[in-house]
């Protein structure tokens, strides 16, 4: 949400922690300074996953999440794909 652009992604058939890996890898090759990078998610099982927090610490990247229960966490990019 820092510059409101969506700098990686991927394409798959399940939403499944694999999926999620690939797209945070897209997104790090577009990042000049990847030190001090945050995510935040909701709490989906691919979210929580071994294999996405594997490779969050891998990359050095610290992760937030929504509270349960608690939608405007993640307005902005429900706004996007409403357009």
């Amino acid at each position: 949400m820092y510059s409101r652009k969506i700098i990686g992604w991927a394409f798959g058939k399940t939403i499944d922690a694999e999926l999620v890996v690939r797209a945070l890898r897209n997104a790090v090759l577009n990042v000049k300074h990847g030190d001090g990078i945050i995510i935040q998610s909701d709490l989906e099982c691919q979210y929580t996953s071994n294999l996405f927090e594997s490779a969050l610490a891998e990359l050095k990247i610290r992760h937030t999440y929504s509270k349960k229960g608690y939608t405007y966490d993640n307005s902005c990019i429900e706004s996007f794909h409403s357009v």
